[in-house]
């Protein structure tokens, strides 16, 4: 899945597949309500910010046309510390391939 591809890149911070993998007008709402771009995603790409281990779960996609949409849950640890986060991300066929064109990040606490 796209999705998972995308996700691993950004966790492993491997730039160039998330640069490949991201819209040139990609656009980010993060948890804090922040929206950053494309370029603000690959420069905040640091071997100082690996996590130790991530989960995703609660995927589920849905395409229409050239249009494709992923909402799920994804959980991460780093220096002892658990985050999860809900998703949605929409994604574009263009020129045959699929590309992430923007995401929106919430907190996620269990009920």
């Amino acid at each position: 899945m796209l999705y998972s591809q995308l996700f691993t890149a950004r966790m492993k911070n491997d730039k160039a597949k998330v640069e490949s993998l991201l819209a040139d007008d990609y656009k980010e709402t993060t948890n804090d309500g922040k929206v950053i771009t494309k370029a603000q995603v690959l420069a905040d790409l640091s071997p100082d910010k690996k996590f130790d281990t991530y989960q995703l779960d609660n995927l589920k996609a849905t395409t229409a046309g050239d249009t494709g949409t992923v909402t799920g849950r994804v959980s991460v640890m780093r220096a002892g510390k658990t985050e999860s986060w809900q998703f949605t991300d929409t994604f574009k066929k263009e020129k045959g391939r699929w590309l992430a064109v923007s995401a929106k990040i919430t907190d996620y606490k269990k009920s």
